[in-house]
């Protein structure tokens, strides 16, 4: 399972599959968010380069092509524009894509959408660029993957370049990381936003409304959630009333 851990989907993954009896390898290129845990079998970006060996990633894919059956992909696979999954079904493999967001949405086409539905459009800052040799990656990567897996998750809000049918995909929780907490209510709650990056989540707009609250006489405490560990972010959401999660 592998290669990028978004929302620690690799790690809640692993431990599902590892409650039904599945042995689990998971791998991820690296990570740049302390918020997420990363708990995994093999992290690129903390592994030596051996004179040999090669590369990290390569000394992983042969042990993965070695010693599992099925390969499932987060945003990524090992070669570029999935450009390894022929080659895995070649070997018998299973082959699951989940797409998870900008790793096939073309942010142009989306707003498109939004537009034509009547619906607000999503301020995507990081997908500003419309370049063809962009969408041209996008498409490649899509394209090869609804050629080769066997099983593809994605979503409606990122999926107008697809072309193949794929199920719904809906993020894995790991419920028993959160013991219920008190049940009663503040007189002044407690909200919390913990972004893994601000302009992918909207939080400008939630910043907006706490200041809009705080304006009109609204009694609460906001607090904003960023660089922090991953432990103590499961506390902070435990304590708190109000969860905001992303807008986008």
């Amino acid at each position: 399972i592998g290669l990028v851990n978004i929302a620690s989907q690799i790690n809640d993954l692993k431990s599902g599959f590892e409650e039904l009896g599945y042995e689990c390898l998971t791998a991820i290129k690296g990570s740049d968010s302390k918020i997420i845990t990363d708990d995994v079998d093999y992290d690129f970006s903390k592994m030596k380069k051996w004179s040999l060996g090669g590369k990290p990633k390569h000394r992983v894919w042969r042990e993965a092509v070695k010693t599992c059956d099925v390969f499932i992909f987060i945003f990524s696979s090992f070669k570029p524009k999935y450009r390894d999954l022929a080659y895995l079904k070649k070997k018998g493999k299973t082959v699951i894509s989940i797409f998870v967001g900008s790793d096939i949405r073309w942010g142009h086409a989306c707003r498109q959408e939004f537009r034509h539905y009547g619906l607000q459009e999503p301020d995507f800052e990081h997908e500003s660029d419309k370049s063809i040799k962009r969408l041209s990656k996008k498409l490649t990567a899509l394209r090869l993957a609804e050629r080769h897996s066997d099983f593809i998750f994605s979503r409606l809000d990122q999926s107008q370049l697809s072309l193949r049918p794929y199920y719904k995909w809906n993020m894995m929780v790991q419920c028993d990381k959160f013991p219920q907490a008190g049940s009663q209510r503040r007189e002044n709650p407690i909200v919390v936003h913990a972004p893994s990056r601000r302009s992918i989540k909207g939080t400008k707009h939630v910043l907006d409304v706490f200041n809009r609250l705080k304006d009109e006489g609204v009694d609460f405490t906001p607090k904003l959630i960023e660089n922090m560990e991953h432990s103590e972010a499961l506390k902070q959401y435990q304590e708190c009333d109000v969860l905001i999660d992303q807008l986008y």
